[in-house]
């Protein structure tokens, strides 16, 4: 991919600062390879000191849903510059970090018979899916509605447990969830164009939990009375 970046100096007179700094940029698009074209803008500002004669570098960069910035000082203005780059490139991938979720990967046993290996939002998807990336959109859903979709999930969960229509403890809430990221993740290119990721989680999350009670010889309690004349 490619990603624009404009500079501005203050007291500085230097000549072809782009090449000066073809080489740190280049190291920082290796981490934006994956956002989508034409999203990502890099501002570069630095500044002397005259009276210290000290170099402040900033860095600040927009992603999607997302403003990352950067600010060194040295005493060269090449070292304040790349010292901000190796912040910035950290920011970048502890955003990337946020967005895949990677806090919550590491609980253990996370549901029975989970593989072992865990489909990353930058890798490839399997051939049934699209091959286009998955799109940032669809992180940034996982994201934000991933503690409400657990929520709900461990609610409905309960019910039937309530009801008598399953054993209890005999499903687990993570499980489930987890089954949803890895269809979301997977499947997003089948997601209904008419429907949010919320919806699109919980209908994902239904059809895990249907799936789920089959496999188990059980079935979900019905809906109330309420429930049926609503739909």
């Amino acid at each position: 991919m490619t990603y624009t970046w404009h500079s501005t100096t203050r007291n500085i007179h230097a000549e072809n600062l782009g090449l000066k700094f073809d080489h740190r940029l280049d190291l920082i698009k290796k981490h934006l390879t994956h956002f989508p074209e034409g999203t990502v803008h890099l501002d570069i500002s630095l500044e002397k000191n005259l009276k210290k004669g000290w170099y402040t570098a900033k860095l600040h960069l927009r992603l999607p849903a997302r403003m990352l910035n950067a600010t060194k000082e040295a005493d060269n203005m090449m070292t304040a510059f790349d010292r901000a780059a190796d912040t910035l490139v950290r920011e970048i991938e502890k955003h990337k970090s946020e967005l895949r979720g990677d806090a919550n990967w590491d609980r253990q046993n996370r549901r029975v018979g989970a593989t072992d290996k865990k489909v990353l939002w930058f890798q490839s998807v399997p051939e049934f899916a699209s091959d286009q990336p998955v799109p940032e959109m669809l992180m940034e859903m996982l994201a934000q509605h991933r503690s409400s979709l657990l929520t709900q999930i461990t609610r409905m969960i309960r019910r039937d447990e309530m009801a008598g229509r399953i054993r209890a403890a005999s499903i687990n809430a993570d499980g489930i969830l987890q089954q949803v990221i890895d269809r979301s993740l997977t499947e997003y290119s089948r997601k209904p164009a008419r429907k949010t990721y919320k919806g699109w989680f919980e209908l994902l999350a239904k059809e895990e939990l249907a799936r789920h009670y089959e496999n188990v010889g059980q079935r979900p309690a019905p809906k109330p009375a309420r429930e049926l004349a609503a739909a």
